[in-house]
């Protein structure tokens, strides 16, 4: 099939009521859609001699990042959590490392109502049976560490996303092998603000089911997704599942074809219903490809995309932005200069491309978190082993639109005249003006009015 050329996938299943739709599929990007050049704002590695990498990345309130995953060039054992936090240029103000003797890997952190920061993975150096267990560690503002709990059983117990609800009681999700009906299910537990447990819930067949990612539900309770092995029509199928306040089973989706097909992020969307984003191997153009699924409140499919070339390209985390506008942040293998590079697709509500950017070195370098910042600049969290110091550092990245200093869509006067209105400012002068800054230089000079000109009516 040609690059961009619009085909229908035979079926998408229902799994609550058996209802199979025909909906459509769109494979790759034409180079017409891409409206607006998204260009690199910063990039920033950290790390040591070792492995290190980034999972996820949240915005803070004092307008920086967060961003967590493991280290192996630092902490106590084989490889330990990874807390980095930075400014909104994406310099380091401090990192922490947090664990025992053996394996803890951070996958997601939500700030909370104190101004702390609640980081859920993984580990074994806690675990009371020598496998591995949900970790949840609660730190201060400045990374000072408050208290940590683990959550298991004599399997293995794997958190990946968490939230913090408005009473401060926390949510998380992930799977497990210690309870439920399978060789492993979806687990949801619920915490006071103290991590201390009120309950806990299982969700699966008799196979591998696993949740990687949780919402609050529009009208209450909780959305979850991730894949399934015990439900659907192939090997493994996105799942989404929808529970009241206190767990309870509401509904649940699958979506796939006879291949495999992996949800790995779910978010709201400004219309009232759900985006997923993941990977197919069932549809598309090449090995694997980003799969975009949009789904009203009741869990019904009203569209799916898949975005990709013909190598292994996979989506790992979904961005809401304003206007219904959706960012997808993975890696991709079938563009690029090296052997897996970075990729940002933001699509319309619809699922048709806005504007996307491939970002790498020769080696591998991979997304896995992105958010998007109060200048509407996406920062994306991952790995490289293109660029650094060790085996792999981790990646941050910015990625904003070149020159639309004011964000309104379109580069016009009106953006030269802000950057010339801080023309000569550094960070601290009074008429610094962080968007005018345009090749994050720390300096508001001539070269940023150039680069803005460049761009002038598009």
């Amino acid at each position: 099939m040609a690059r961009g050329e619009v085909s229908f996938a035979p079926l998408a299943q229902d799994s609550k009521n058996g209802n199979l739709k025909q909906v459509p599929l769109l494979n790759g990007f034409p180079e017409s859609s891409r409206s607006a050049m998204l260009v690199v704002s910063f990039n920033r590695t950290f790390g040591g001699s070792e492995n290190d990498y980034f999972y996820s990345v949240i915005n803070t309130l004092d307008n920086g990042f967060l961003f967590v995953g493991g280290t192996d060039s630092y902490g106590s054992g084989d490889t330990d959590f990874w807390i980095v936090k930075a400014n909104s240029s994406g310099r380091m103000q401090w990192a922490k490392s947090y664990g025992g003797a053996g394996k803890e890997e951070a996958h997601s952190v939500v700030q909370t109502s104190d101004g702390g920061f609640a980081i859920l993975g993984t580990t074994s150096s806690f675990s009371s049976e020598l496998e591995y267990d949900f970790w949840l560690v609660k730190i201060d503002s400045l990374g000072n560490l408050l208290w940590n709990k683990t959550y298991g059983g004599s399997g293995t117990d794997d958190g990946w996303s968490i939230i913090e609800l408005a009473s401060s009681e926390l949510v998380l999700v992930g799977w497990t092998s210690s309870y439920g009906n399978g060789s492993g299910d979806s687990y949801l537990i619920k915490t006071d603000r103290d991590g201390n447990l009120l309950w806990n819930r299982t969700y699966g067949g008799p196979q591998l089911d696993v949740s990687s990612s949780i919402r609050e539900a529009v009208g209450g309770g909780f959305i979850l997704a991730g894949y399934t092995y015990s439900l659907g029509a192939g090997a493994s199928d996105f799942w989404l599942l929808r529970t009241d306040a206190w767990g309870n089973q509401v509904w649940n989706r699958t979506l796939g074809g006879i291949g495999d097909d992996f949800c790995f992020s779910v978010a709201r969307t400004t219309d009232g219903g759900y985006a997923a984003l993941g990977s197919t191997s069932s549809f598309g153009a090449g090995v694997y490809d980003f799969w975009l699924a949009k789904l009203d409140q009741t869990g019904i499919v009203l569209w799916n995309r898949t975005y990709g070339g013909s190598g292994y390209d996979e989506g790992w985390a979904i961005v809401p932005a304003s206007g219904g506008d959706l960012g997808c942040v993975g890696w991709t293998e079938s563009y690029g200069s090296g052997k897996s590079d970075c990729w940002l697709i933001v699509t319309d509500a619809q699922g048709n491309i806005k504007s996307e950017k491939v970002w790498g070195g020769t080696e591998y370098d991979y997304a896995y978190g992105g958010v998007l910042a109060s200048n509407k600049v996406y920062v994306l969290a991952g790995q490289t082993t293109s660029f650094g110091f060790g085996g792999c550092d981790s990646l941050l990245l910015g990625l904003g639109k070149l020159g639309d200093v004011n964000h309104d869509g379109i580069i016009n006067v009106l953006d030269l005249i802000l950057v010339a209105n801080a023309l000569g400012t550094h960070p601290g002068d009074p008429k610094w003006n962080r968007d005018a800054d345009v090749n994050q230089d720390g300096n508001i000079n001539v070269l940023d009015l150039i680069m803005v000109a460049m761009y002038l009516g598009t």
